[in-house]
């Protein structure tokens, strides 16, 4: 997670962001973050994004974004008590992950590259005259699905 500098110091003097100052004598002082203190971090901040917050100056409505597994909703709540915002966000989150649940259940998720191309070439491809597409499109589909694990075991690799 990539944060300036001005940010972390403004966190650490809200006191949302704890670390511990090492560091005497010849060796340089410096801050350092637990994973501990990083998670909770976190974990506060997701809490203050999920509120319904006024971001519009203009209007006096309350707005709403949220993000469920990478599905995201915003929008305008309609409602000027923040009470009711709040209520009809928590309805809103209650319905997206009833959709989400749904979804998945279904088999309707998220489509990966290989049943995407299984299924057109099941629609579509196999009706074109050039038979060769075939084997092609099958060496795209190893070339980028072994592209994607390795970045999967570099990003996983790096974070450690």
């Amino acid at each position: 997670m990539r944060i300036d500098r001005t940010t972390i110091t403004r966190h650490i003097g809200d006191e949302t962001l704890t670390c511990r100052i090492k560091g005497k004598g010849r060796i340089k002082r410096r801050r350092v973050f637990t994973r501990f203190d990083v998670e909770a971090f976190l974990q506060a901040l997701a809490e203050t994004a999920a509120q319904c917050r006024l971001t519009d100056r203009k209007s006096s409505y309350h707005q709403f974004e949220l993000s469920i597994n990478r599905y995201r909703r915003s929008g305008s709540t309609k409602l000027r008590d923040e009470r009711d915002a709040q209520a009809f966000e928590d309805a809103r989150r209650a319905e997206a992950q009833a959709l989400l649940n749904r979804l998945n259940r279904e088999g309707r998720g998220p489509l990966r590259l290989k049943p995407a191309y299984d299924r057109w070439w099941n629609e579509l491809g196999q009706h074109l005259a050039d038979k060769k597409i075939k084997s092609v499109l099958d060496r795209i589909v190893e070339i980028l699905e072994r592209r994607s694990t390795s970045m999967k075991l570099r990003t996983t690799s790096s974070r450690g």
